[in-house]
């Protein structure tokens, strides 16, 4: 501006030229001050943008990245489940096998009949009913043994239910079969892995809406 004013003639002539002179400079400057402005606010906008841009991939990567995880957790507890379930089957097979082998020997059935004569109601004359199911060999001859031995009188029955029954009207011991125990396992392990995907899906989708929301949250 000084310049300007050093420049100019003091001649009343030359005062429509300095009042140019000062319009050209003031008018430059607010083109580079609204100049100035524009660029800050360009560069502002990139860097919002960018920053937008970040935090969207970086919570793709979180979400991609969590997805992985499950999806891994999932193949590895099914494989697991599997696994246990296999195992689990061969263990119960072997069980049932020896139950099985067990039951087909008389001497089984006989040795619970006198361990429940000896121990409920040992002084008592009370009868006791047997309630043998299909999978359980029982000889005439030990109970006709046991009945001479112990006094007391032994009815053979067929068991309505498939359960192995030892009964005197009011305390009664009774088997399953060994088929029963193997349905239950089975069934339950058939729950559980069913319940596995939908379970941690569930988690996941909790996971992601509440990692969403603190995105939601903290965004300007």
């Amino acid at each position: 501006m000084q310049k300007v004013y050093n420049k100019a003639p003091d001649s009343e002539a030359q005062v429509v030229y300095r009042h140019a002179a000062l319009h050209r400079a003031n008018r430059r400057h607010a083109l580079e001050q609204a100049a100035k402005k524009s660029a800050r606010k360009i560069i502002e906008d990139a860097e919002h943008y960018a920053h937008t841009q970040y935090e969207q991939a970086r919570f793709e990567g979180y979400r991609d990245g969590i997805r992985l995880f499950v999806d891994t957790l999932i193949d590895e507890t099914t494989h697991l489940s599997q696994t246990y379930a296999l195992q689990l089957e061969q263990e119960r097979g072997a069980i049932a096998h020896n139950v099985r082998k067990l039951f087909e020997d008389s001497k089984t059935a006989t040795v619970l009949i006198e361990e429940y004569l000896d121990t409920q109601d040992a002084d008592s004359d009370r009868s006791v009913t047997v309630y043998i199911p299909k999978w359980c060999k029982l000889s005439q001859l030990s109970i006709d043994h046991l009945q001479t031995n112990n006094g007391r009188r032994i009815t053979l029955t067929t068991s309505p239910n498939d359960h192995f029954v030892i009964s005197n009207g009011q305390f009664s011991v009774s088997f399953a079969p060994f088929s029963a125990s193997t349905d239950i396992c089975s069934r339950a392990v058939q729950r559980h892995q069913q319940r596995v995907p939908d379970t941690t899906a569930n988690i996941v989708e909790a996971l992601l809406s509440y990692v969403q929301q603190i995105r939601i949250s903290n965004s300007p």
